[in-house]
């Protein structure tokens, strides 16, 4: 099967039926507008990378998946500290609480503007899984491997706050939602693994990977399937934000991908991995000097 028969009977068949079914989409996008998409990638384009994509991230994703879970010393560790889990029902409330606060005012938002499609933005997502975290069982490793898949990804969050796209922001309590879930969904965590609410893994290049590809995946199947079928620009799929991504111009999204992999190692191995050990170190030793000065017998004070 060659490349012009794939062309001829697949891709240019499928590029017609989407760019006829929004015909009106401007091919150059609106640079005051981050949601409604553009035929800035011709439609051609967007079917090719969409099987080529996916061609790769599916059996990756299931190669270093396996791979990560085939190491019984991984998976001791990993069990071992699931079983001293537990929950913090005060921490729990605040943290569920402030989750759903956040993901009603945006449901307002979303609802006002007609944009609910945009809830499956990943900071949105990431609101939502803040909640599931908070619900399920501590006992079970699925749990923890959830979160750690998440806190490996949640680089996302930090981008966003270092490099804000505030265009169209201009509702009531908009952009003190945007900050306020930010840093819900990119800061709580790591208060949540340094308290041990929740575990993290050994650093494990198999993990990072797995955990690289789930956010791969849902870009390139589930964010870019929908853009083409609803035209809206969700998460920067059909044209690139204000940037630098905006240079490598139609091939934005291969430099996206190669960006986001990389990122993804750098921000699991460096910044998640220190601010834990640090973190870690300075909670056991905060635990232990007020351990000492609560085990003073009464009446007496420390010299």
């Amino acid at each position: 099967m060659t490349w012009e028969y794939i062309r001829a009977n697949l891709i240019d068949p499928l590029a017609e039926f989407f760019e006829d079914m929004h015909p009106n989409l401007p091919t150059k996008p609106d640079p005051k507008d981050s949601l409604s998409g553009s035929w800035f990638l011709h439609p051609s384009r967007h079917i090719t990378e969409f099987f080529a994509f996916n061609a790769i991230f599916i059996p990756a994703a299931l190669y270093y998946n396996t791979k990560a879970w085939n190491r019984p010393s991984f998976l001791r560790d990993v069990d071992s500290k699931v079983a001293t889990a537990k929950r913090q029902p005060i921490v729990d409330g605040i943290v569920f609480g402030l989750s759903a606060g956040s993901l009603t005012l945006i449901l307002l938002h979303k609802y006002y503007r007609n944009s609910m499609i945009y809830m499956l933005q990943p900071c949105h997502m990431s609101c939502i899984a803040m909640m599931y975290f908070i619900w399920a069982n501590p006992k079970k490793r699925s749990t923890h491997t959830y979160f750690n898949i998440y806190i490996t990804i949640m680089w996302g969050g930090w981008l966003a706050m270092l490099t804000p796209d505030m265009r169209g922001l201009h509702l009531f309590l908009e952009p003190e939602v945007f900050w306020a879930e930010h840093i819900l969904v990119s800061v709580v965590p790591l208060v949540l693994a340094i308290t041990k609410r929740f575990i993290i893994y050994p650093l494990s290049f198999d993990f990072v990977m797995a955990s690289f590809l789930v956010f791969a995946l849902y870009h390139s199947i589930f964010l870019s399937g929908l853009a083409l079928l609803t035209s809206y620009n969700l998460n920067y799929v059909m044209h690139p934000p204000l940037g630098p991504l905006e240079y490598f111009g139609q091939n934005f999204r291969p430099a996206m991908y190669a960006f986001c992999c990389v990122l993804t190692f750098a921000f699991r191995g460096i910044f998640v991995e220190g601010v834990y050990r640090v973190g870690t170190l300075l909670v056991d030793k905060i635990k232990t000097v007020l351990g000492a000065e609560w085990a003073l017998p009464k009446g007496r004070k420390k010299k």
